[in-house]
This record gives structure tokens, C-alpha cells and sequence, in this order.
């Protein structure tokens, strides 16, 4: 990840065989970028995700890319709606 503050993360401890990823910012444009959201995905390695969003919304291209990318991923991926 990059130094700008951002309301998007992932956690995960080497014990364990999930990761929590919160999406918690716009997608695209001012928030959280589809290449830095892809990358980062792809450094898991098939753990299963636990997917947290909390978005306003953003770009559809972005929000697209990172879909596909969820959609191919190799682990679990329950996703979890906190909030708009």
C-alpha cells in the first residue's frame, strides 16, 4: 500500500487461513484505486477473504475490474455489507 491515508486494508496473521480486506472508501478516482486493490488481492494467494464494504460508490470500471478479480479468486470470498 501506499503512504496516503486510506480507509482500505487487509489484516491477516500467518496462522491464520482467512483475511479480513475492509473496503472502506470510494472505489476509483479519490479512494481506493482497482490496480492497487488487484495487487494486493493477488499477494494473498488463496486464502479466503472476508470482504467488509462500507462504499458510497465510485467508478464502475474500477469497481468492475476488482469484481472480476474477486470472481476468479481461487479462495472463499464472503462478503459483508456494513453500511451504504
Amino acid at each position: 500500500m501506499n503512504n496516503k491515508q486510506s480507509w482500505y486494508s487487509i489484516s491477516a496473521k500467518k496462522t491464520e487461513q482467512f483475511v479480513d480486506v475492509y473496503l472502506y472508501d470510494e472505489v476509483g478516482g479519490y479512494g481506493v484505486s482497482a490496480k492497487e486493490f488487484v495487487n494486493d488481492i493477488k499477494a494473498l494467494k488463496g486464502k479466503d477473504i472476508y470482504l467488509h464494504v462500507n462504499c458510497v460508490g465510485g467508478e464502475v470500471f474500477d469497481g468492475m475490474a476488482i469484481y472480476n478479480t474477486l470472481k476468479k479468486y481461487k479462495g472463499k470470498v464472503v462478503a459483508y455489507i456494513e453500511g451504504i
